[in-house]
């Protein structure tokens, strides 16, 4: 944001700003963050302020920059209860019930990415599982792409690369590299409940 916006308080706040502080005025006088983290960290403390109203955060979910700190909201949302159920559950009712499907999307990924994953799947496996696995389906399509990165296929089709460097999109929608540390809790999910998933299949 512009400095030449902030109130003269806030300006000469600014100016006086520790050296340490994760704030930096760039060439364009322009107020940014130094770091992504920072900045994901400082979206998640404004989402925590409603994290209570998924219907507000969820217009958030649109917005590349804050998918991050959705994530975390996620996370977060998981430890907290609500009349004895988990506050992520609440609001996933919610957006489901009002079919803000990418909000509800951004908080399955939260499910899976969270270093408690295994338990919290767990805890969901029925609402995961009913509906013929629809939920499951959902999540495993996103995971398949947020527990991955592209690579692995360009050695395959070099030739087709040199020719068309158009392609390299293609081959990086088709030949991804898993990030090992993401999967063992899904693969023991899916492995707990194996008869379940067969069945689906």
């Amino acid at each position: 944001f512009e400095v030449s916006k902030l109130d003269p308080v806030d300006a000469a706040a600014m100016d006086e700003r520790p050296t340490r502080m994760p704030l930096r005025i760039n060439a364009r006088n322009r107020i940014e963050f130094q770091h992504d983290l920072a900045a994901e960290w400082s979206r998640f403390q404004r989402l925590k302020e409603i994290a209570d109203q998924p219907e507000q955060w969820a217009s958030y979910a649109d917005r590349p920059l804050w998918i991050g700190a959705l994530r975390m909201l996620g996370s977060f949302l998981l430890r907290e209860i609500v009349d004895s159920v988990t506050a992520w559950d609440v609001a996933f009712e919610t957006l489901e019930n009002q079919k803000k499907t990418l909000a509800a999307d951004i908080l399955l990924d939260a499910l899976c990415l969270d270093p408690l994953a295994e338990t919290f799947l767990s805890a969901r496996a029925d609402l995961l599982l009913k509906n013929h696995g629809r939920l499951l389906d959902r999540l495993l399509k996103r995971f398949q792409h947020i527990a991955t990165t592209p690579g692995g296929g360009e050695s395959i089709v070099a030739g087709a690369l040199n020719n068309d460097p158009s392609f390299t999109l293609y081959i990086e929608t088709q030949f991804r590299t898993p990030v090992v540390a993401r999967w063992p809790a899904i693969a023991r999910f899916l492995r707990a409940h194996r008869e379940r998933v067969a069945a689906l299949v």
